[in-house]
Formats: C-alpha cells, sequence, structure tokens
C-alpha cells in the first residue's frame, strides 16, 4: 500500500536507483560535519515529501545501530592525537584522542546517510523493480538471480523457524530468563540447526519445482521504460546537489 501512495512510484526505478548513488558518491568525499549532518536532513526531507514516515525508516535503522556505535566507540582508539582520555585493559592502554574522535563521528555520519539513503531507496521501490534497475545498468543476470535467490532463501529460513517455534511452544517449551541456561542453549541449538537443514530440503524441491517449469538459469527481464522529463529532473537536482556540497567542503573551490 506504501508503494502506491508514495509519489515517487512513477519515476522509473533505475533513475531512483542512480540519484541514490550519487548521493552515497557524494556523501564519501565530504569530510565537515555540518554538510553530512545537513544531508541527514535532506535525507528526513525527502522521506517526507515521499510520504515514508520517518519511524519507518528509524525501526529499520536500529538493526545497524549496534555495528555504527560499535564503530564509533573503536575509531577514537586508533588514530593519534590529542588525547581525551585512556582505558587501561591488563597491560594494554588505550587512549583516546580528539582527532581520533572526530574521524570516527565523521565516518558514523557517512556511514548513517548511506544507510538512510539506501533505506529510502528500498522503501519506495520493490525487490522486482529493483532488479530491473540493476539489469538496465547492465548488472551480470548471474548476480541478479543470486540475489533474488538468497532473499528468497531467508524467507524460507524465517518462515521455517516460526513452524518450529510454533511447535515448540505447543508442547509447553519456554525459553529460560537467560542464554546461561543449559536447556535453553541446547533447544536453541537444535533449533537453529532443524531450521537450516528444513530450509535446504525446501530450497531443492523449490528448485526442481522451477527446473520443472522451464527455469534454465536465464531470466528475462522487462524492457525499461523510457526516462521522463520528471526522471531527468531528478538525477540532475541529485547531482547538482552532490556536486555543490562537495564543493562547499573543499572550499568553495574544486
Amino acid at each position: 500500500m506504501m508503494l502506491l501512495q508514495t509519489s515517487i512510484k512513477p519515476i522509473n526505478p533505475t533513475m531512483k536507483l542512480l540519484a541514490a548513488l550519487i548521493f552515497i558518491f557524494g556523501v564519501v568525499f565530504i569530510n565537515q560535519l555540518s554538510l553530512l549532518i545537513l544531508c541527514i536532513g535532506v535525507v528526513l526531507c525527502c522521506s517526507l515529501f515521499l510520504q515514508v514516515h520517518i519511524n519507518r525508516i528509524v525501526k529499520r535503522l536500529w538493526i545497524a545501530f549496534p555495528f555504527l556505535l560499535f564503530m564509533l566507540l573503536i575509531v577514537p582508539f586508533q588514530i593519534p592525537g590529542e588525547p581525551i582520555f585512556s582505558v587501561q585493559l591488563g597491560f594494554i592502554q588505550l587512549t583516546a584522542t580528539h582527532s581520533g574522535f572526530s574521524f570516527g563521528l565523521i565516518l558514523w555520519l557517512k556511514s548513517l546517510n548511506s544507510i538512510m539513503i539506501l533505506l529510502l531507496l528500498t522503501e519506495t521501490t520493490s525487490l522486482k523493480e529493483l532488479q530491473k534497475a540493476l539489469h538496465a545498468l547492465h548488472v551480470p543476470d548471474l548476480l541478479l538471480q543470486t540475489i533474488a535467490f538468497t532473499f528468497r532463501y531467508f524467507t524460507i529460513i524465517h518462515q521455517e523457524f516460526l513452524r518450529i517455534d510454533r511447535a515448540q511452544k505447543s508442547r509447553g517449551f519456554r525459553r529460560g530468563k537467560s542464554l546461561m541456561n543449559t536447556y535453553t542453549l541446547k533447544i536453541i541449538a537444535q533449533t537453529i540447526g532443524h531450521v537450516f537443514f528444513r530450509a535446504l530440503d525446501r530450497s531443492e524441491r523449490i528448485y526442481w519445482a522451477m527446473a520443472a517449469r522451464g527455469y534454465n538459469r536465464n531470466h528475462n527481464f522487462p524492457e525499461t521504460t523510457a526516462f521522463s522529463c520528471k526522471d531527468c529532473g531528478i538525477a540532475i537536482a541529485s547531482l547538482s546537489f552532490t556536486c555543490f556540497m562537495i564543493w562547499i567542503d573543499k572550499g568553495g573551490r574544486i
């Protein structure tokens, strides 16, 4: 329903993908904190304009947040400079520096910008449209089919896990309050093993069913529609904004 209501739906998916890649390319070359924060504001404004609720992006962003936080905590100890504080870990002394913290924050904001724009792209573009866009950019068909089967396999794993979880609950199994519970760990390990074995068996049956219906590793993607004036305008706006931000970051000169 969200895909039908959003105003970006008529836009060519190839152009949406190109605009997102241009934005990410520009963010990589920006090193000023104020400009990176401004880019986050631009992404949030785009989500409002495209009628994608910010909460949807924030909820999906929580998956990547632990990795971003880990990076922000580690980088300040890796860059030499003026020390802020030190942490003694046995025989090892770690020192956080001002330059390390600044570099870590810049790297964190760059990653945050890239993830947010990709989340916005996936919220407004279906997997089939993304495949068609990648095909239009001459990405090898083998890679596209690998991506499609990977998503399909994750779906199968999730479905099998839900089936096993329901079966366990129907037999009265309740997980312990802590992962240190030996019985809980044993059941979780058995569940993981059963899930992958059953998912593998089911995926093989799906493949042979596809082969019986004529699947021959060749996928004929539909022809992409011609770019409209709106599509070209979005590409030009994205490229202009990216070049302008890089120009400001370089001090107004290239």
